[in-house]
């Protein structure tokens, strides 16, 4: 079904006339793949300098200033050199067609790992429908068919969760050299998530059954992998190789020298917040306290906040916390099979109909903006500092739309009011997630656990 969806979507945007087939650094991605594929090279300022995006119709207006950095020998390479490999074989296919086409394929592995996994943990009408309504609403919908490393990230932390899980239920240690696989392949892709594979240890920790040989199994891609990173590295930018490790990370200037804002930015900024465009992600906060009432998740409870806090910490401080040129907000898409076992788990324990109905109309909202996201894209694409433009699509210039937005803070530039707003947020999401704690922490067997005793 995802796969279906993707492609339709694919179709109908290559075809609309009012919008960008690629943008940011999807352009970037793509550049450095035709080189290392026409060319054998990771040099692609010949291929910028022919336009070859413009020619191959997935970009429509010449490059500027080509995001090209000095490396070794005077070559002018890409900071982005390792996920295009992903890339390749579909684009030596296909051209852009093919890289599209790969980027669907693993969105929707990802849907069915996921699906997989969540299956073992809760109940399989829940874990069908949690899968579907995350991997067919705003963000991830958007992101099915772009040509980022955030969509691949996805794929990765899903199928190690699967892998993880299999490990636990088997005992067999090629699932801990499947999730080592992962974990290598995730900061391959992209150094910024780095953290997550360190994360993603924690899990082998807590589902592996004997420590020592699937610490091996789990460790000897990660080093394989570590290895050629600094190899590649050395290769383009020559034996400084924390410059070339570095090469595309800046500290954040968006915020006037306060990065600090841009962690809660991630979630609650009335323009480039997660919240504000997909509102039923809020399930995953209070869903979190109640990973200890699982006697079959023991451990997940410190892997899933380690895992977000982590990530969400390392892009809170990046250069644009908003994930650039690119629907709003990339750089938690890779955190959402973790959002989804929340929210999961919060669906499954809380059996108060107001607090279902409250999800319910959470939903029903998510599911417009989705809506409207698609028939408008450009209005998820928060470029200027203080818009939302997809709210007043939605609700029209009324003062339901400015409330809508005032509700959350604007956090570029930060003011008082927005610390206040800030804290008032932090404070009543404490409180909720207490709450239910309190009320739903009875430890419970696992579900499989129950429906055998039954």
């Amino acid at each position: 079904m995802c796969i279906l969806v993707y492609s339709i979507l694919h179709v109908i945007y290559i075809q609309r006339k009012d919008v960008f087939t690629t943008d940011g650094d999807e352009v970037q991605y793509l550049v450095v793949t035709e080189s290392l594929v026409t060319d054998h090279d990771l040099s692609p300022l010949n291929n910028y300098l022919d336009h070859v995006y413009i020619k191959h119709g997935y970009y429509q207006q010449p490059v500027q200033v080509p995001p090209l950095v000095p490396g070794s020998g005077g070559r002018l390479v890409s900071v982005n050199t390792r996920f295009p490999f992903l890339l390749a074989p579909g684009f030596w296919l296909f051209k852009y067609q093919g890289a599209a086409a790969t980027m669907i394929l693993l969105s929707s592995l990802a849907a069915m790992f996921l699906f997989l996994a969540l299956r073992k943990l809760f109940r399989e009408t829940t874990a069908l429908l949690l899968t579907l309504v995350f991997f067919l609403s705003y963000p991830f919908v958007m992101y099915s068919r772009l040509v980022y490393p955030e969509t691949a990230a996805v794929f990765l932390l899903s199928l190690a969760i699967w892998a993880s899980l299999r490990l636990k239920e088997s005992g067999k240690w090629a699932y801990a050299l499947l999730a080592g696989a992962c974990a290598a392949l995730m900061f391959q892709i992209h150094m910024k998530f780095v953290l997550i594979s360190v994360a993603l240890f924690v899990l082998l920790w807590a589902c592996s059954p004997r420590k020592k040989r699937d610490v091996v199994a789990w460790g000897a891609p990660v080093v394989f992998s570590a290895a050629a990173l600094l190899l590649i590295t050395w290769y383009l930018f020559g034996p400084n190789l924390w410059h070339g490790l570095t090469a595309g990370a800046r500290s954040s200037d968006v915020l006037g020298g306060t990065p600090f804002w841009g962690i809660f930015g991630l979630y609650l900024d009335r323009a480039w917040g997660l919240f504000i465009f997909a509102p039923l992600y809020f399930a995953f906060v209070p869903g979190i306290p109640l990973l200890r009432g699982r006697r079959d998740l023991t451990g997940w409870w410190l892997f899933i906040p380690a895992c977000i806090v982590l990530h969400t910490l390392a892009m809170g401080f990046f250069g644009q916390w908003h994930g650039g040129v690119s629907p709003v907000p990339r750089y938690l898409v890779p955190l959402i099979p973790l959002f989804v076992i929340c929210a999961a788990i919060l669906y499954e324990r809380c059996k108060n109909t107001i607090v279902r109905a409250f999800l319910a109309l959470l939903l029903a909202f998510q599911v417009v903006l989705t809506v409207f996201a698609l028939i408008y894209p450009m209005s998820v694409f928060a470029i200027h500092e203080t818009a939302n433009a997809l709210i007043p699509k939605v609700l029209g210039r009324t003062w339901l739309a400015r409330a809508v937005v005032r509700l959350f803070p604007l956090l570029h530039p930060v003011q008082l009011k927005s610390l206040l707003e800030l804290v008032a947020w932090l404070f009543v999401l404490a409180a909720i997630s207490l709450y239910l704690r309190r009320r739903l922490m009875e430890p419970i067997y696992p579900y499989l656990e129950i429906k055998e005793t039954r």
